[in-house]
């Protein structure tokens, strides 16, 4: 599931699984149980405008990266999308009844 939702926050963040980059063991587990990243890793706060970071972790020569700022708003972001309330509808002949845009009713 962690994989899944990173995949889902962008092209980048996609590509990172794709190349079998070991997200979850490296920063997920690494930090939740030891507190501690299991690679070299540079955290910075702060997303630099003019840098044209389109991710929010890379990787490379077997070093992280982290830009929290740019991670957390890709992160809400995301969980936003995957939260918000699907659209309904109410059709004539339901009789005021709703039913949501995937046409199964409520």
């Amino acid at each position: 599931q962690f994989n899944s939702f990173l995949k889902k926050m962008g092209k980048d963040y996609e590509e990172l699984i794709d190349a079998e980059i070991d997200i979850y063991g490296d920063l997920r587990c690494g930090l939740a149980h030891s507190y501690f990243v299991g690679k070299s890793c540079t955290i910075a706060m702060l997303n630099n405008p003019e840098s044209n970071n389109n991710c929010g972790i890379t990787c490379s020569n077997d070093s992280y990266k982290i830009i929290i700022e740019k991670l957390f708003k890709d992160f809400e972001k995301t969980f936003n999308k995957l939260t918000e309330p699907h659209e309904t509808k109410t059709h004539p002949g339901n009789h005021g009844a709703s039913t949501t845009s995937a046409g199964t009713g409520s």
